[in-house]
């Protein structure tokens, strides 16, 4: 996950951050754009038909988050760009999916109706696994520390394209925040949580109590 930490850590010193749209000129991509831009304390743009590399030299800012149809793009200075994509998650979702055994649906012993937290969500590769195994009746909620990931991973498309992705991305909810404060996010509702710390050796399994029992 060193590739993982050192895009973070660029993130992190990126300075300013600009929100823009697409080129598309819908109210929603604005208006989702603005809530972006006021969540990770960046300045919103409207496009108004401009390149991305001429709105960073005018606002001199490290990075920019594109709000568009085709969900968020994030575009350092530097240029690199990135993307929801889903990387591995999704070629081992169709695996599992297929009849395949995952290692990670092994060691938590997910079942369907589960509800799991991944407290490091960054391209949604466990969360994506994580939703099939817990199936419609489960919940996934994925937690990402850094904004700009934050927007990236929760600014996706409504369609990809891609039917079992389509399928799964409903089931999972992106938050911003820390690990440290996931307990709160267990809803009492659910008879069996997880909850999954990428920088753990294992998985921790909790079990969290519905209102009654003892």
């Amino acid at each position: 996950h060193k590739a993982q930490m050192d895009n973070k850590e660029r993130m992190a010193k990126a300075g300013t951050v600009l929100v823009t749209t697409g080129h598309e000129s819908h109210a929603c991509y604005a208006e989702r754009a603005r809530a972006v831009a006021h969540v990770c304390q960046g300045l919103f743009a409207p496009r108004e038909g401009q390149s991305l590399v001429k709105m960073l030299e005018t606002h001199d800012a490290g990075a920019v988050l594109v709000v568009s149809a085709t969900g968020t793009l994030l575009r350092m200075r530097h240029g690199a760009e990135h993307k929801l994509h889903g990387g591995m998650g999704v070629l081992r979702a169709r695996a599992f999916a297929s009849g395949e055994r995952d290692n990670l649906v092994d060691a938590c012993a997910l079942c369907a109706g589960d509800t799991f937290v991944d407290a490091t969500a960054g391209q949604l590769q466990d969360a994506l696994v994580a939703a099939v195994a817990v199936g419609p009746e489960g919940r996934v909620i994925a937690i990402e520390a850094s904004p700009l990931l934050w927007a990236v991973s929760s600014g996706r498309p409504a369609i990809t394209g891609d039917t079992l992705v389509d399928s799964l991305l409903p089931r999972i909810e992106v938050r911003l925040g820390n690990h440290t404060g996931t307990k709160p996010l267990i809803p009492a509702r659910f008879g069996n949580s997880f909850l999954f710390v990428r920088e753990r050796r294992r998985p921790t399994r909790e079990r969290a109590c519905a209102k009654g029992e003892g």
